[in-house]
């Protein structure tokens, strides 16, 4: 009996190759097998975003600091809250939270951005939405670096303890965003309002998501209306998780002075209460992989068409 020798794993085939069916592991196998690639095209999406922009890469320095002065104008002189250090504690809800927007938006329309390498060769899909995923980690760079030189200027110091678990949040942003992304870019090839719709979910999501204000405001009304357990619905949202861990090792509260302190009492627990969380968004953002693996995997066969 002959059998016909399949092409190595880093080798692009011809596009009329067709994949036959693959459990979600596989697939994941297939990515990695595929990383030159991946890291190929990261680095295209890098340099592709600021091609023929007269100020190229410092776009990712002046977007986080534009939006920080106007929301800072208005959180401080037209809606003032009494939030100390304001400056710093936006710059660090907004660092990982762009991780995960910016990585699912540019995510979502991988696949249809690249129809011509799409139509030309085969190889794994899914690699796109990774790769968009892992460029983003440029620009979440470039926000960390304005987090630090804002922490310099207010002189106020990290949870240097918890570092580490800062470092957890962000696998798990990766891990989110990544299940999102590959989900999102599938539906996108037969539905383009994806990615308009997707605008309006992140708009929704960035005021659900305790960036301007405090967990402890919504945490606290929950416990005082119907008790202690009623806490655990301020963490339904995946990402409500990841921005409270950044909050209490990089704006970390408690540094603060005594009187500012009252409105973060609640992220100042235990780190136990910190990992118990992230391990819920964890297992969202599994779940939400899986799904969109599986969801890819039915539909890629039919992408060519609909490009």
């Amino acid at each position: 009996m002959t059998t016909t020798a399949s092409p190595p794993p880093n080798e692009l085939r011809p596009i009329g190759t067709s994949r036959p069916a693959a459990s979600a592991t596989r697939q994941l196998a297939e990515v990695w097998n595929h990383r030159s690639l991946l890291l190929t095209l990261a680095g295209r999406d890098v340099k592709s975003r600021h091609r023929n922009s007269l100020l190229g890469f410092t776009w990712n320095l002046l977007n986080p600091l534009l939006q920080m002065v106007i929301y800072t104008v208005v959180f401080t002189y037209f809606m003032p809250g009494g939030t100390p250090m304001f400056p710093l504690k936006l710059l660090t809800g907004t660092a990982i939270f762009s991780l995960f927007t910016t990585g699912v938006t540019n995510g979502t329309t991988s696949v249809t951005g690249n129809t011509a390498l799409v139509s030309k060769i085969w190889f794994p899909r899914e690699v796109l939405p990774v790769a968009a995923i892992v460029s983003n980690l440029v620009t979440f760079a470039s926000r960390i670096s304005i987090l630090v030189v804002a922490m310099i200027i207010y002189r106020h110091p990290p949870a240097w303890s918890l570092l580490w678990l800062a470092v957890c949040a962000v696998l798990v942003t990766m891990v989110l965003a990544t299940g999102a992304a590959v989900l999102l870019s599938a539906l996108n090839v037969y539905f383009r309002d994806v990615q308009h719709f997707l605008d309006l979910i992140l708009l929704a999501l960035f005021w659900f998501t305790p960036i301007i204000w405090s967990y402890g405001f919504v945490a606290n009304e929950l416990i005082n209306r119907f008790g202690p357990r009623w806490e655990r619905l301020a963490m339904l949202n995946p990402l409500t998780p990841v921005v409270t861990v950044f909050e209490r090792v990089l704006y970390n509260p408690a540094a603060l002075p005594p009187d500012g302190q009252h409105q973060f009492e609640l992220i100042l627990r235990p780190t136990s209460w910190h990992l118990q969380n992230l391990g819920y968004s964890l297992v969202v953002g599994l779940v939400l992989l899986y799904i969109g693996l599986r969801v890819f995997s039915r539909l890629e066969g039919s992408f060519v068409e609909n490009l």
